[in-house]
């Protein structure tokens, strides 16, 4: 990611181009389909985080012009070294260890349970199409019919059948699955999980 791609007064990351590693050898690239190649909005609280990073990389004399996370050599920060910040990170804050990738996957449980819609939801992943999102997040969405079902018929229910589970309910349930095993589907940083810290600051 590049300064020059994020646009902090509008609040949104335009993703352009991806970095791999082989070995500790950095390959800049292209995302593999046109999806992938997306704008992002950012909330407001990593708008303010972005301004933080980027007053600190003025500060200590960084190219501001350049990769938004990178090495002292002026290049891209390698993965490997990101991961393990990340790492860092999970285990001072006590929270379920998962790989980096993981999070795209939490945050797009997440958004599900909080009923954003689905189409929504690819677009931000870069999903070239919808059921790769939906093939992804199968676990998730059986837990999600039960309060569907219930919403939808509850115009027609008397008042003591209308309580719905909110998205914070759902977030906690388990699921049976089809193997007859009960899995958790919640996401691993959602509020069903106890101790998870709230906005943990990812700093090295």
């Amino acid at each position: 990611m590049r300064w020059c791609d994020v646009d902090l007064d509008r609040g949104r990351v335009q993703i352009t181009q991806t970095v791999t590693a082989i070995g500790w050898q950095i390959y800049i690239g292209q995302p593999k389909t046109q999806a992938g190649k997306r704008p992002i909005a950012l909330d407001p609280f990593t708008v303010e985080v972005f301004r933080e990073h980027h007053l600190l990389s003025e500060r200590y004399g960084a190219n501001v012009s350049g990769f938004v996370f990178m090495a002292d050599d002026g290049g891209p920060m390698h993965p490997e070294r990101m991961y393990q910040a990340f790492k860092r990170a999970v285990t001072k804050h006590r929270l379920p260890p998962i790989p980096l990738h993981g999070l795209r996957h939490t945050w797009a449980t997440m958004a599900l349970q909080s009923e954003v819609h689905q189409r929504v939801v690819q677009e931000r992943l870069g999903d070239s199409n919808i059921a790769i999102t939906l093939q992804t997040l199968s676990c998730v969405l059986p837990t999600m019919h039960d309060d569907d079902a219930a919403t939808v018929a509850a115009p027609f229910m008397p008042a003591r059948y209308t309580h719905v589970h909110g998205p914070s309910e759902k977030a906690g349930r388990l699921t049976m699955m089809s193997d007859g095993q009960s899995r958790d589907c919640a996401a691993p940083w959602s509020g069903a999980h106890a101790g998870a810290t709230a906005n943990p600051t990812f700093a090295e």
